[in-house]
């Protein structure tokens, strides 16, 4: 952990989780801070526990420290085929509103934040771009198998440079480390992930048609930073 505090008071968060709020870092463009909300740190999260839950460490319940961890390991052991769709991870920091997790963040080729494919989807469609990055994602992740919580369309990001889309996984990667299943059983799980995020995918465009309006995260994504 960095000793030096990082200042983020006052700042608007340019996304925002379940548990976390992101920031840009104010002395570099190109780093996200991953910070956990007020009402969701390690501590209260262990708290809410039963007698068991609570028996854990809050390393267990420290969500920046576990990704930081996986994308560690991921990096390290997974080939590059699979990690060009992956940020690094730069550490964890101290910030004048908690912990963070620091990590690269993901900008187009003009500078702009990168859209979730959620987003780009409910503007756009299934186009040829999305298509394209999305096969090449599907090819990539299938052939390493690596361990994975559910591929959400609001974790991924369309990461679009010089006329060509990159999908990227930027949260959602399971615990680091452990046993893992063999490779044809890790295959099938990652198989049933790619599945299922296409059917999320395509709900999107469903709840569009059906004249809903777009999720808060869809809309939450502030890119002119």
């Amino acid at each position: 952990m960095s000793r030096s505090i990082v200042h983020i008071q006052g700042l608007v968060p340019f996304s925002k989780g379940g548990n976390r709020l992101c920031f840009v870092h104010p002395e570099a463009k190109d780093t996200c801070l991953k910070v956990d909300q007020q009402t969701r740190t390690p501590e209260l999260k262990r708290q809410r526990k039963g007698f068991l839950g609570r028996l854990r460490s809050l390393q267990h319940y420290d969500e920046n420290l576990q990704e930081h961890r996986a994308l560690q390991a991921l990096h390290r052991h997974y080939p590059g085929s699979l990690t060009r769709h992956l940020p690094r991870t730069f550490g964890l920091i101290e910030t004048d509103q908690g912990p963070a997790h620091s990590m690269e963040l993901i900008r187009d080729g003009d500078g702009l934040i990168s859209e979730t494919i959620e987003r780009y989807r409910w503007a756009n469609g299934m186009d040829e771009l999305l298509r394209q990055a999305l096969d090449e994602f599907r090819h990539d992740w299938l052939h390493a198998s690596p361990p994975s919580r559910d591929l959400l369309p609001h974790n991924l990001l369309l990461q679009k440079r010089g006329g060509r889309g990159m999908v990227m996984l930027v949260d959602g990667y399971g615990r680091p480390g452990g046993w893992q299943l063999p490779r044809p059983f890790r295959r099938r799980r990652v198989l049933d992930k790619l599945r299922k995020l296409d059917q999320r995918i395509d709900v999107v465009l469903q709840r569009k048609a059906a004249g809903e309006q777009p999720k808060e995260r869809i809309g939450h994504l502030r890119r002119e930073q």
